[in-house]
């Protein structure tokens, strides 16, 4: 059908790894993934990309890890998932996404 880019994203981490329990953001606006989550939100994503290579030979060219990460109207209980993830967070979680994918032999 003419599809040349396949690529995949993340709107928020999901609810159990979040501060506030929820997909729409902090209660506050801020950071809502929780720093012990790191690791785990890096293994999901990169867990969800091989499941659609392994699964149905879908081979994403991108992945997404933040979808507008440093907005503040991010908020718990509005109408729309989203994570707010600081400057710093991103610096450390990209590394990471970087090795899970390696470990999995995904190349993006």
């Amino acid at each position: 059908m003419g599809v040349t880019h396949i690529q995949a994203f993340s709107n928020s981490p999901p609810y159990y790894m979040t501060v506030s329990g929820g997909v729409t953001g902090s209660k506050a606006g801020g950071n809502n993934l929780k720093v012990s989550q790191f690791q785990p939100f890096v293994d999901y994503l990169a867990d969800v990309v091989q499941h659609f290579a392994r699964t149905w030979e879908i081979r994403f060219q991108t992945l997404e890890a933040f979808n507008e990460p440093t907005s503040m109207w991010w908020k718990f209980g509005g109408p729309q998932e989203g994570c707010h993830i600081g400057n710093a967070e991103q610096n450390r979680i990209i590394p990471m996404l970087a090795k899970a994918m390696r470990v999995r032999g995904l190349t993006m």
